[in-house]
């Protein structure tokens, strides 16, 4: 009986744990249902189950933070921070990179506090998430 508790409690946790994630919250919950520590992002063995790009962290920063993304397969990578009327205020990536999950810092010690966005493109999938640098 104790063989059955364990497997309903894991299955119980990994369900929650893939709902989180579906959410797109961005708490570093991968899709495949594992918990990351956000120190160990950058050495995940794990292929993504998809393109995700999660919420930078820390979110209100100053004047560092880290972009947590993913890629399900080798994609050439776009990852600009843009300002609040659209310009480009930095390229961050720029090249093909392979599957994985990745961690980017970005230093924003040369810009005024304020909102930004940062964007990824990868292949057909993009995505946008805002920055506030106070």
């Amino acid at each position: 009986m104790k063989n059955k508790t364990k497997s309903s409690v894991i299955f119980l946790l990994t369900f929650c744990l893939f709902t989180i994630s579906s959410a797109d919250i961005g708490i570093g919950i991968s899709v495949v249902g594992t918990i990351s520590s956000i120190t160990d992002i950058e050495d995940e063995n794990t292929t993504p189950v998809g393109y995700y790009m999660n919420q930078n962290y820390p979110n209100l920063f100053n004047p560092v933070t880290t972009i947590f993304f993913g890629l399900e397969r080798s994609s050439f990578i776009n990852l600009k921070v843009y300002n609040s009327l659209g310009q480009k205020v930095a390229a961050l990536i720029n090249n093909k990179m392979n599957p994985g999950s990745y961690k980017v810092k970005f230093n924003a010690s040369n810009l005024s506090n304020g909102i930004y966005y940062y964007k990824i493109q990868a292949g057909e999938f993009h995505s946008v998430k805002m920055l506030l640098l106070q």
